[in-house]
């Protein structure tokens, strides 16, 4: 989690190399984000999300996104990294900034401030929808990634992130119908 300090130093982070660019994804790029993500998902075990393309289309690019994404990519306009990430509100500090999701960038270019670098354009587009906060989360057993997020915000061992996976997700809201109001 990056907040106070960090996250206005993240979000206050300029761009230092001319050897890539950040721009805002497009729905032009969501087979690229799709590739990305499948190797993501591959690097920390887990199994690609079949036509993930065109959810991300769906969901990412029409009248009310879902979430944004940005894209870096080399001077000759060839991808090599994302962020995607979208605005949330916590209710115990009454504070609005951003989750980010995914953070991923091509083993050719890591260690040149690109993750830095889309890191720090999601804070700030954070900031200027008035966030206060950046808050992700990593595998608990991905020493490479922790080690980069140190360098930038803070742990939270306070906290304990619960996911249902997509079948107890189906069956708790299969649940709600049943429910009486």
């Amino acid at each position: 989690m990056a907040e106070d300090a960090q996250f206005r130093d993240l979000a206050a982070l300029k761009l230092q190399s001319v050897a890539f660019r950040l721009r805002p994804a497009r729905a032009a790029d969501c087979t690229v984000l799709a590739e990305f993500l499948a190797e993501l998902q591959r690097t920390v075990g887990r199994p690609p999300v079949d036509g993930l393309a065109e959810k991300l289309r769906r969901d990412g690019f029409g009248p009310d996104p879902a979430f944004a994404a940005l894209i870096a990519e080399t001077a000759e306009g060839v991808p090599i990294g994302y962020a995607l990430f979208w605005q949330s509100y916590v209710t115990e500090t009454e504070m609005t900034g951003g989750l980010l999701s995914d953070l991923y960038v091509v083993p050719a270019w890591r260690r040149q401030g690109v993750a830095r670098a889309l890191l720090a354009a999601a804070a700030r587009a954070s900031a200027d929808a008035g966030g206060e906060f950046l808050v992700w989360a990593v595998d608990a057993d991905n020493n490479h990634a922790r080690d980069f997020y140190r360098r930038l915000s803070r742990e939270v061992p306070e906290n304990v992130i619960c996911s249902c996976d997509p079948g107890e997700f189906a069956r708790l809201a299969d649940d709600a119908r049943t429910w009486r109001r």
